[in-house]
């Protein structure tokens, strides 16, 4: 197998190098309102037990409102796992500011206050270059008295939110989410399970109450199962170089509802809702976030999240521009939360970083590292790719 793919390893280092040489040219080239431009890079990429050179071409096109991304990843080892695709439409968009259509991965998606969808990402449980199938379509339309979004994705979760501007007083959403399909994965308890068909609608509502503090409120219901509600409070504090803004509130659930079922964990291991009728009490939990920006340099998230008789989750996000040239992110959801030491991976844990350097204006290093609980074989894995590339 080596042997095989030595020409190809050859040819794509042969590549690179020569837009390494000729990196300044194509540096000097890009200008702003430039129609095309592209990235190439080659390195080393692993998934679990399958290790490969890789060679990456990144191509752009952007026209007015207007961008499409396509990526070509090519694997020069044998037996490249099915998960893994040689062509990536990474991105198509329409995109004015106030409407447009967007095809891309959709990362921490929330609709309303999170009851019944929150952090929700497509891709948290797939290899570091992630497949087609980790991408969804979202459209979105903006007024001043009325906001529409909706999405879909190919794992068969569909979404919609209209939210309204009500005299300027506050606020007022509905959501809808459904889930209509039959896949079958293996959970994180090594039971073959099958994503049943789900429903659910919310409604909440958000209103300035004094100073920098906000009052908010949710119900939702899982259609054929229970509802519940939140009751919580934001505050935003905005100095000359940081902003920091927080929320917390109190969650209430009958037997059958699960807040946040729609949530990030959901395609990886969704929640059996008979166990939770079984149980036959409501619960009481709460929800709590803080974000920080400072400068333009620090960027971090934190969260928690917990309920009567059941572990809590726990979520840390962060970002760290060191240099101009240098930055470096770090991320953990930890939907069984035990402790700080603690990081389960076959209980759903997800870790993961990157670490990006400009060496040049038109050539940059870049390693990216994770490691997640994969739904379709019931295990914890890993995937990191390492790459040196240019801008051209």
């Amino acid at each position: 197998m080596a042997i095989k793919s030595r020409p190809l390893v050859f040819l794509a280092s042969l590549v690179v190098l020569t837009l390494l040489f000729f990196a300044p040219s194509f540096a000097a080239k890009r200008e702003p309102g430039r129609l095309f431009y592209n990235t190439a890079s080659f390195g080393f990429f692993k998934l679990d037990d399958f290790q490969s050179p890789l060679f990456i071409l990144e191509n752009n096109f952007e026209y007015n409102d207007l961008f499409l991304g396509v990526d070509l990843n090519l694997y020069t080892s044998e037996r490249k796992p099915q998960s893994l695709d040689n062509i990536i439409l990474r991105t198509a968009v329409w995109d004015t500011g106030t409407e447009g259509v967007r095809y891309e991965t959709i990362e921490d998606l929330t609709y309303g206050q999170g009851l019944l969808l929150n952090g929700y990402s497509t891709l948290d449980f797939t290899p570091v270059k992630y497949p087609n199938s980790a991408v969804g379509l979202r459209g979105y339309y903006l007024s001043d008295y009325f906001d529409v979004d909706a999405f879909a994705t190919y794992s068969h979760l569909y979404g919609a939110r209209v939210s309204e501007d009500v005299f300027g007083l506050f606020t007022f959403g509905q959501t809808y989410l459904s889930a209509a399909d039959g896949e079958k994965i293996v959970s994180r308890k090594g039971i073959e399970n099958t994503i049943e068909p789900r429903s659910g609608v919310a409604c909440d509502i958000w209103a300035p109450i004094v100073g920098d503090f906000d009052l908010y409120a949710e119900a939702a219901k899982l259609n054929g199962s229970g509802s519940g509600y939140s009751l919580g409070v934001h505050w935003g504090y905005n100095v000359i170089f940081a902003y920091i803004n927080g929320n917390a509130e109190i969650r209430h659930a009958e037997p059958g509802f699960v807040p946040g079922y729609f949530g990030w964990g959901y395609e990886m291991d969704p929640v059996d809702i008979s166990s939770f009728e079984s149980i036959g009490k409501e619960r009481v939990g709460y929800f709590a976030q803080l974000k920080g920006f400072i400068f333009n340099i620090l960027n971090v998230t934190v969260a928690a999240e917990g309920y009567q008789d059941s572990n809590g989750a726990f979520y840390l996000d962060s970002s760290l521009k060191v240099f101009e040239t240098l930055r470096v992110a770090a991320y953990i959801k930890q939907p069984t939360f035990a402790g700080y030491r603690y990081a389960g991976f076959n209980d759903g844990t997800l870790l993961g970083g990157s670490i990006h350097y400009d060496v040049s204006p038109s050539t940059f290093l870049d390693l990216s590292a994770k490691k997640y609980f994969d739904p379709l074989s019931g295990n914890a894995v890993q995937s990191s790719v390492m790459s040196i590339g240019v801008i051209f």
